[in-house]
């Protein structure tokens, strides 16, 4: 059903599909989208997992739960989840969560929320002081 409501919006290309966390990280590593639609409940293992395999490799895409699980959605802003959608998906919901991560990834000039990213994960660990008054 995404699939059939992202034909209808403009600059999105679906370069694929996946039934479980396998397929869906196989198909990461294959394609390196920008966003990923992910859903909560998959066969044998979850959203969340997904998510864990990817920061271990290194791969931090924005992603977008579309879930019937309205119970998870704190947990899923824990997991830097750019917007969280509860089914049945309404297109004009679908298409301004779509809109504002257009916006949020044009605000990243040539890369530097990426090269951040990358700083903050070759970082040593530092110190930081605080003072009591």
């Amino acid at each position: 059903m995404l699939t059939i409501l992202l034909r209808n919006y403009q600059g999105i290309e679906v370069v694929g599909q996946a039934e479980n966390v396998d397929q869906g990280i196989m198909l990461t590593l294959e394609t390196n989208p920008d966003l990923i639609l992910l859903d909560i409940q998959m066969p044998e293992k979850d959203g969340f997992t997904f998510l864990d395999e990817l920061k271990e490799l290194g791969i931090f895409p924005g992603v977008i739960f579309v879930t019937a699980h309205e119970n998870y959605a704190i947990r899923a802003i824990k997991n830097a989840a750019f917007d969280y959608i509860l089914k049945p998906v309404i297109k004009s919901e679908l298409f301004k969560s779509l809109d504002r991560f257009k916006e949020f990834s044009s605000r990243d000039n040539e890369g530097q929320f990426g090269e951040l990213i990358q700083m903050l994960k070759n970082a040593r660990p530092g110190r930081i002081k605080h003072k009591q008054d």
